[in-house]
């Protein structure tokens, strides 16, 4: 009997891994279980306009840029929630390397995707969570480099893929010193990660409540009945008194906000839904955030 180890002793719960162990022929194709390097959106503009001194921040995972800019901004509190078991190993893989690699091997490890580096992965490698740390050791356990690669490429949304490379969303991926200021920060900010479908944010949040919280574009692959109930839900029960919460990111500024000001009229109790425009990181054009203030 074979005494090595597979990922069903870790009990990862990600049933599309070990169909692709099983046959890596198989594509993590759909678009809510593949996780992103970085966002695509210009979150160090519109971040830079609030302030997070000492603020509590909950967010959508998806890259974890929104909470690694809320920490680069001040924020000493952060909740990372999403549905995608993925994006947690992402993330916190994200993290460690940060935590732990000067400003060019970062950028040599995980912008330019060489995540398959063993040497550098086993520098980072204990700064991971328990669960995170056993999905990436059984990764290089059970595949070569060639074949990490390969997943590497699969389990990440590439639609823009030429963001990763340009890495326009944040400061401190363009910039040594910004990065090596939040390196010394990310320390000291307790961040947890909880996994839950949109519908349930405000479940899982409990009675916490936050000073800001962010959605991202979540608008756009939900329902919007129920994306709009969900976000009632979370104004009631988990945002501080002055909070915001970014409803939504609208690459197409006009409908966007024509869209997300109507159905609030009919869903929200709002006191105020307030549009930042900023520059799309990638074509000449303007981009839409809306909060609800």
């Amino acid at each position: 009997m074979s005494n090595k180890l597979t990922i069903q002793d870790f009990n990862y719960p990600l049933d599309e891994l070990l169909e692709y162990l099983e046959n890596p022929n198989i594509c993590v194709s759909n678009v809510t279980k593949q996780a992103y390097l970085f966002s695509n959106e210009n979150l160090k503009e519109y971040f830079s306009k609030f302030n997070f001194n000492g603020k509590s921040v909950a967010t959508v995972g998806s890259s974890g840029d929104q909470a690694l800019n809320a920490v680069y901004y001040g924020s000493n509190r952060v909740v990372v929630i999403d549905g995608n078991p993925l994006s947690k190993s992402f993330i916190e893989l994200k993290i460690a390397a940060i935590k732990n690699l000067d400003f060019s091997e970062f950028i040599d490890f995980y912008v330019n995707k060489n995540i398959s580096d063993y040497r550098t992965y086993s520098k980072i490698s204990h700064d991971l969570s328990v669960d995170s740390k056993m999905f990436w050791d059984q990764l290089y356990l059970e595949m070569d480099n060639k074949e990490l690669k390969n997943f590497v490429n699969d389990a990440i949304q590439e639609h823009f893929s030429h963001v990763a490379r340009k890495c326009d969303s944040s400061i401190f991926y363009k910039n040594e010193k910004a990065y090596n200021k939040l390196q010394g920060l990310i320390d000291n900010v307790k961040i947890d990660y909880l996994c839950a479908d949109i519908t349930d944010f405000s479940k899982v949040l409990g009675d916490e409540k936050f000073d800001y919280i962010f959605l991202s574009n979540i608008l756009d692959y939900s329902a919007p009945i129920k994306f709009f109930d969900t976000v009632a839900q979370l104004q009631k029960n988990n945002l501080n008194q002055n909070g915001k919460i970014q409803i939504n990111y609208s690459f197409l500024s006009n409908a966007g906000f024509t869209l997300v000001e109507g159905n609030c009229d009919k869903e929200l109790n709002y006191k105020n839904l307030k549009s930042y425009r900023v520059d799309n990181i990638m074509y000449n054009s303007i981009d839409s955030v809306m909060f609800l203030e």
